[in-house]
């Protein structure tokens, strides 16, 4: 059970440790951290803990899982919370101890699990540790999504790295053309006030987040490459003003999001409406 365990948070300050820490707070036996200013390091956090959660940004993940190997015993589990998983992992598996990633697919300003979708990857576990984390997510009403770390990434390719890229793309277009924002959202319908919206919240981000899940994942450069063929299709289709070769390029992609536009434009329409609304209270 968790309340028989120590959990340790390497990174136990920054937003997303410390989401997890006040979550865990009242569901183990104590939650300790180490963090750049705490007086415990990384090393005597893994000797106390039964638990560990690396929590730190992409770019040191790999750095921290290296540092704390030799401490780090088989009795106990490592995760960590990064957006990839593979690479993490493989670093992870050079300890002795049982090994679950774990990607929170929420940003942890929002406060708490519930509701928020979390993926798991076990790929060591000799001591059922994912009975009990999943228990615990359980408890905190989370949505536990349980997959190998070479399909999640495969999948994050797409969910993230394929739409960031699009989104960034389109904020470097209009600061190179250098339209005036304003301007634009005076103008604009409200489904492309949201476009516009989570353009620039990308921008309002970690620049490191962003990059790194860009530049890290092993998958991006096949799913970037069968990208530019598709604006080049396009492109082509627009130089050469070839409607029919535009309406048979509509047609296939829209078959193939047969079973989701309903759903989409019912979940579209519910956040247009929701604009419109909180724009008109203002």
């Amino acid at each position: 059970m968790m309340n028989e365990l120590t959990i340790g948070i390497i990174g136990g300050n920054g937003s997303m440790g410390s989401l997890f820490a006040r979550e865990l707070l009242n569901e183990c036996k104590e939650v300790i951290i180490s963090d750049c200013n705490t007086k415990l390091s990384n090393r005597e956090l893994v000797n106390i803990a039964d638990l560990i959660i690396i929590a730190v940004p992409i770019e040191e993940t790999v750095k921290v899982i290296e540092e704390i190997l030799p401490e780090v015993s088989e009795d106990k589990l490592l995760m960590d919370v990064t957006s990839l998983k593979c690479k993490p992992i493989e670093f992870m598996l050079h300890s002795k101890a049982d090994i679950i990633g774990m990607h929170p697919m929420f940003d942890p300003s929002v406060g708490s699990l519930e509701k928020q979708t979390i993926i798991l990857s076990p790929v060591r576990d000799r001591r059922n540790w994912l009975s009990k984390i999943t228990a615990f997510l359980n408890t905190k009403k989370a949505n536990i999504k349980i997959i190998n770390p070479e399909k999640h990434d495969k999948l994050m390719s797409v969910i993230q790295s394929l739409i960031h890229f699009n989104l960034i793309s389109i904020g470097m277009t209009l600061a190179r053309n250098g339209f005036e924002i304003n301007e634009l959202l005076e103008f604009a319908s409200p489904l492309q006030r949201i476009t516009l919206s989570t353009v620039a919240r990308i921008f309002d981000q970690n620049f490191g987040l962003y990059g790194n899940i860009l530049l890290e994942n092993s998958y991006n450069q096949q799913m970037l490459v069968d990208h530019k063929q598709s604006i080049e299709d396009l492109m082509t289709i627009i130089q050469t003003q070839d409607m029919e070769k535009f309406v048979s390029i509509f047609e296939k992609a829209s078959d193939y999001f047969a079973d989701f536009k309903s759903r989409a434009t019912t979940e579209s329409n519910f956040l247009i409406n929701e604009l419109v609304n909180f724009n008109a209270n203002r």
